[in-house]
């Protein structure tokens, strides 16, 4: 019962958010989900969740991406219809496989840790084997 007494804050504040966007011209968008998710709508960045504001949006179709580090990237299109639109959008991220992470990593290394949002790393990974291979075919080729 705590719990619900907690939340209600946080839903009043997004209804009367929601409300006030609504006065705005086009349609309203109020995306939820996971703190620290990356939104763009339409490939403009929109900020982290959660966002402060609903986003309002003009009638037609917008594509909604979003990434979170560790979990697949999302993406979905949605249209809106008229200017009087309300959507609501949940973002629920599906977690990666540390399995399918290791199983990348053993067909060239960096892969798995690219898989999973440690880009940086998985690139120095990937360059270090790539350096290897090249040089050990160097190194034949000069021996023939």
């Amino acid at each position: 019962m705590r719990g619900l007494f907690r939340s209600v804050p946080s839903i009043l504040a997004a209804v009367l958010s929601i409300g006030l966007a609504v006065t705005a011209s086009g349609a309203v968008l109020q995306i939820t989900g996971d703190p620290g998710v990356e939104v763009s709508v339409n490939d403009t960045p929109r900020g982290r969740l959660p966002l402060g504001d609903p986003l309002v949006l003009e009638p037609g179709i917008h594509v909604v991406e979003a990434r979170l580090a560790g979990a697949f990237d999302f993406r979905r299109e949605i249209e809106i219809v008229s200017a009087e639109d309300v959507v609501l959008l949940r973002l629920d991220m599906i977690p990666l496989s540390r399995r399918d992470a290791v199983t990348y990593s053993l067909l060239l290394a960096g892969t798995g840790q690219r898989y999973v949002g440690r880009d940086k790393f998985g690139w120095m990974l990937t360059a270090g084997e790539v350096g290897g291979f090249l040089t050990a075919l160097l190194s034949e080729m000069k021996m023939q």
